[in-house]
Formats: structure tokens, C-alpha cells, sequence
């Protein structure tokens, strides 16, 4: 057995692994299906959820409390380590979502804001300002701590906090950092021996799914790839570069299809133009006019239709090579109007094309279907694109400059 052979087999035995990685890939998660990965406003919303104990999660404060005790151990709540626990627990919580600060000159909106009764009879207000993706606008932390100092200077304790993903620092001396690795231990702590309703624990579960596969430096997910990559390099590597030549087995495919449909097409198909392109053009340009002499390169057609795969939508364009220059600034004029779809606004290139249809299939979808698939849903489109109305109009527009052309 050949070295690659011996090393395919061994990534074949290692099927518990990769069964592992692909439940972890397909898992269903209710953030991601919502687009809501990267949403501050709706981490937020998540947050101020799982912070308020009269909420339907049924984790009472446990939550709330284990994130601030995790904040407390590394003294990021402004004051020395233990110090949070001596207030006993919380009597009364009232979570603010979005808070309004209204100011002579600005409107500031705080994303969190904790206000927290303890058994003690202490008060304490938590600001927390929460950045997922953006950056901190200019004074805003400052701003916050200004409106809180004055409205809720009755408060026992008042203190900030900089939620983000990546510690970033606050602008701001009174901010303390803390990041959503912070979020998921808490969570961790809270949930941890509980029992919760299907539907609370579904949303539960893909939320720290979420923290731990976005928000963490090495995702679990990653953690397993990259073991799996370390164990089985070549034999990955190997099915790499073989799918790497996807595209040019479904550019074969689909050319030999569109060849074998072309008299049902009228058109003629240019065979073999290489690489991930295919060639091809109506019959009614497949005339003499349409040739390009060239001595020492033989014969070229003036105007052809081009289908790109490699393109990160698939194309149609129409496409002139090399043709005279007083013909091809006619075209390039009547091609800034309909049934036109022109690229670019200038003629730069000894390739000009006058007309593109950019398709709706991707080469990333090419890439996953097999080259039979593929072929079949491009000829699908390609077919409908050329029985169109809008393409014939082009094509016989086409046709009248061609006849402008002469033979020699």
C-alpha cells in the first residue's frame, strides 16, 4: 500500500473523531439559525434575560451572582477581592435594557443597567456597556459614569463594567474589563446540576455553544480540528488539493453537457477553452465576419459568450477579443444602454465585454455538489439565460454588428 493509501486508511479509522466534528459542525443552534451570532443588541437582550431572577430561565439569581463573584475574584468591581461577598443575597433586581441618559447637549443610551437590593440594605447600580463588534465612541464611557454619579449618587456602591470579546480597555478609569469568557463560566457555575423546560434549556445550551465556539481564542470545534488535522496532515492535505480540482471536473462535465444540447441550443460550443471557463456562441455569429486572422496564432472569433466558474458568482459574458477599434467603440456606445448590461465604463483591455449575466449559483455551491449536480444546474440556468428574451434581444444586436465587420 502506498504511503497516501496507508494514510487515508488511517483517517478512515479515526471515524469516531470525525463523527464527533460533524455533529459539532451540523449542531442546531437557535443564534445561528437567527443571524444572531454577532448581534450586540441581541447578546444584550440575552444578558439582561439571564441577569434578572424573576425571569422565565428559572435560575433565579444564580446567574447574576455568579458573574459578579467572577468579576469580585479578580477584583474588577473596584474593590478588594472578597469583598463582594458580605452583602449577602440579592432582595430585589431591576435590569434596564438600552437606559436613557438625557443630557442639554446628548442623548446616551447605556446598554445595561443592574440596580441590585441586598438582604443588607445596601444598593448597588451596575453599568454595563457591551461591545461585540464595535469600538467605544469617543467619551461615551465617560459620559455614562457622569450620569450615573449624579442620579444614582444615593447608591452604595455604583460600578462600570466593559463587557467585550477581547479585553478591550476602557477609555474610561472607573471601567472595569471583562470579556464573554467571564459570561460562559457564570453561565457554567449557574446552570451547573439544574434542570430546566426543554425549550429554556435548548436556548441555554446554544447560547454557551455560541460563547464557546465564537467568543473563545480555540473553540472547542477548532480545538478537535486541529487534533484531528495533527494526526491525519497528509491524508487531509491529499483530499485538499483533490478538491481544489472540483471546479475543473464540473467545468468538463458541464462543457461536454452544453455541447451535447447545443443543436436543441443553436449554438455552437468552442470546445475545450481551459481552465474553469467554458466557451460557446449562437449560430447566427458562427459566420465568417466573425474571424480574427492572425498569422502566427491561426484563427480567432471576434465576439464569443463565456461561462466563468472560477468567479465567486458564476457569469455569462459576452466577450470581444482583439476586434478593430472603430467597431468596437460602436459597440462599447450601444452597449451602455438596455438590453445591455455593460462592465466597466472605459475600453482598457484588448478583451471587452459588452454584456454580463451574473448568475445566482456560487462557486463555493459548485464546489459542493459533485460535477454531475453541478453541470446540471448550470446547463438549468445557462438554458433559460439563453432562451431569454433580454439575451436574444442582446444576441441580435450582436448579430447586426457582426455583419458590420466584412470578411477580411
Amino acid at each position: 500500500m502506498s504511503a497516501i493509501g496507508a494514510a487515508l486508511m488511517a483517517l478512515e479509522d479515526d471515524a469516531s473523531s470525525l463523527d464527533q466534528l460533524t455533529a459539532r459542525l451540523c449542531r442546531f443552534n437557535i443564534f445561528a439559525v437567527l443571524g444572531a451570532t454577532n448581534s450586540e443588541l441581541r447578546h444584550s437582550n440575552m444578558l439582561a434575560w439571564l441577569f434578572d431572577p424573576n425571569e422565565s430561565h428559572g435560575l433565579g439569581d444564580a446567574f447574576l451572582m455568579a458573574w459578579l463573584k467572577e468579576l469580585d475574584a479578580t477584583e474588577r468591581l473596584g474593590q478588594p477581592k472578597g469583598g463582594f461577598v458580605n452583602f449577602g443575597p440579592p432582595l430585589h433586581v431591576k435590569v434596564l435594557k438600552e437606559h436613557l441618559f438625557i443630557s442639554a447637549t446628548k442623548v446616551s443610551r447605556v446598554d445595561l443597567l443592574i440596580r441590585i437590593q441586598f438582604s443588607s440594605g445596601d444598593h448597588w447600580v451596575v453599568c454595563i456597556e457591551n461591545k461585540v463588534g464595535s469600538q467605544q465612541a469617543d467619551g461615551q464611557l465617560g459620559r455614562y459614569f457622569q450620569h450615573i454619579e449624579r442620579d444614582y449618587r444615593k447608591a452604595n456602591k455604583r460600578l462600570y463594567v466593559l463587557l467585550s470579546r477581547d479585553s478591550e480597555v476602557p477609555d474610561h478609569p472607573a471601567f472595569g474589563i471583562a470579556t464573554y469568557l467571564d459570561v460562559d463560566s457564570a453561565l457554567s457555575n449557574a446552570i451547573e446540576g439544574a434542570s430546566f423546560e426543554q425549550d429554556v434549556e435548548t436556548l441555554l445550551t446554544s447560547y454557551r455553544d455560541i460563547l464557546r465556539e465564537k467568543f473563545m481564542p480555540k473553540s472547542p470545534t477548532e480545538l478537535l480540528a486541529q487534533s484531528i488535522y495533527d494526526r491525519h496532515s497528509k491524508a487531509i492535505d491529499y483530499i485538499v488539493n483533490v478538491r481544489q480540482e472540483v471546479l475543473g471536473r464540473a467545468t468538463a462535465v458541464f462543457d461536454e453537457a452544453l455541447a451535447n444540447n447545443s443543436q436543441g441550443l443553436r449554438i455552437v460550443v468552442d470546445r475545450d477553452a481551459g481552465g474553469t471557463i467554458v466557451r460557446f456562441l449562437p449560430k447566427s455569429w458562427d459566420v465568417a465576419q466573425n474571424r480574427n486572422r492572425v498569422p502566427e496564432d491561426g484563427e480567432h472569433r471576434y465576439v464569443w459568450c463565456e461561462v466563468t466558474l472560477h468567479t465567486p458568482q458564476i457569469q455569462l459574458d459576452v466577450v470581444c477579443g482583439f476586434p478593430p477599434e472603430d467597431w468596437i467603440a460602436d459597440l462599447w456606445e450601444r452597449a451602455s444602454i438596455a438590453p445591455f448590461n455593460r462592465t466597466g465604463t472605459s475600453l482598457t483591455s484588448d478583451y471587452v465585454k459588452p454584456h454580463r449575466v451574473v448568475s445566482p449559483i456560487s462557486r463555493e455551491e459548485i464546489k459542493e455538489s459533485t460535477p454531475v449536480e453541478a453541470a446540471e444546474r448550470l446547463m438549468a440556468w445557462l438554458s433559460n439565460r439563453i432562451q431569454s428574451r433580454e439575451f436574444q434581444a442582446v444576441s441580435a444586436e450582436i448579430e447586426s454588428a457582426i455583419a458590420q465587420l466584412g470578411t477580411g
